[in-house]
């Protein structure tokens, strides 16, 4: 199941189908009038008409494309219930095919469970931070997110456009910190792609990684700091992480979070990520970061493997509770 849906779809769909529709018959009339010879002059209005609308299409498709802050979270209940009101609408419409006014009752009330389900995604999760382990393959690629602001902790795996995907389908607005930690063409690429979105506040970048012109580009006007010569940054507001031997920690409404990107000394935390399975951290709550699950009786504790090519979200409200959901 997908973790979120396109609360904007509806809007793209009612704009640009009958633009589609008008599309096809241009190109038709153009096509005729071209193929019969003598009228081969009448075609040339419709042919610049066909292409003004593939055009105007095109460009509003790009703009929708770059709209954030419309995604819905269809992990808890009142999510499925807005994605299954919004269906039985659409089902009814296709069925029915009513008329001007009823028409227009439907719009409404779709219009109204886009707004609402909005207004509740924001009251749920106002605050709150969530934990975003994206399941790409061996390395660690975590993300940190709380309400439109987010900060990527480690950055890897073998799918480049993941943890875009994850900012987008978030409603991220605004990229506090960016850690490049690996030289590997897929971590570059994943950068350069977040980085062609969002404009980082701040760059945290490790010794190892060759930075080219074309890297530097993308940088824009972030604070660059070597990552060697930081201990501790604010990665979100009132969100302070440590860098420890072996990965990261964190305290977020008094549970203690550690990030392992490496080999962590024993330590203890209520929320552990990691793709090490001899893992020294003794945690309550463990997510693994890997495929490898031979002997997954060494955790004390809860522990789920994140799902797989997927994300697994972790969030982790002002009264310290925790929710568990899966992404896409």
């Amino acid at each position: 199941m997908f973790g979120s849906v396109s609360l904007i779809a509806p809007l793209a769909s009612t704009v640009f189908m009958p633009l589609a529709t008008l599309l096809i018959y241009l190109g038709l009339f153009a096509l005729i009038f071209f193929s019969s010879g003598i009228l081969a002059f009448v075609a040339a209005p419709f042919s610049f008409l066909t292409a003004l609308t593939a055009k105007g299409i095109i460009e509003g498709v790009k703009g929708l494309a770059n709209v954030s802050g419309f995604y819905l979270h269809i992990g808890n209940r009142y999510g499925l219930l807005c994605l299954a009101v919004i269906l039985l609408l659409l089902t009814v419409i296709i069925i029915k095919k009513p008329g001007g006014k009823a028409k227009a009752a439907f719009a409404i009330c779709a219009a109204a469970v886009i707004i609402s389900g909005a207004v509740f995604n924001y009251a749920k999760y106002n605050d709150a931070v969530t934990v975003a382990v994206v399941n790409e393959g061996e390395e660690s690629c975590v993300i940190l997110i709380k309400n439109d602001e987010a900060s990527v902790i480690s950055l890897g795996g073998y799918n480049e456009t993941a943890a875009l995907s994850v900012l987008n389908e978030n409603n991220v607005r605004k990229l506090r910190t960016l850690n490049l930690l690996s030289n590997t063409h897929d971590v570059t690429y994943a950068a350069r792609s977040i980085l062609k979105e969002y404009e980082a506040e701040r760059l945290n970048i490790s010794e190892e990684v060759f930075v080219d012109a074309k890297m530097r580009e993308s940088f824009g006007n972030a604070v660059i700091q070597s990552f060697e010569d930081v201990k501790n940054y604010d990665a979100l507001s009132n969100v302070r992480v440590d860098i420890e031997d072996g990965g990261f920690e964190s305290e977020i409404f008094g549970n203690r979070l550690i990030i392992e990107t490496g080999e962590a000394p024993k330590a203890s935390a209520e929320i552990l990520v990691t793709n090490n399975m001899q893992s020294k951290v003794i945690s309550s709550f463990t997510v693994l970061q890997t495929s490898d699950i031979i002997e997954a009786e060494v955790f004390d504790g809860a522990f789920i493997a994140a799902c797989e090519r997927g994300v697994t979200y972790i969030d982790i409200f002002a009264d310290g509770k925790l929710e568990l959901r899966r992404g896409s």
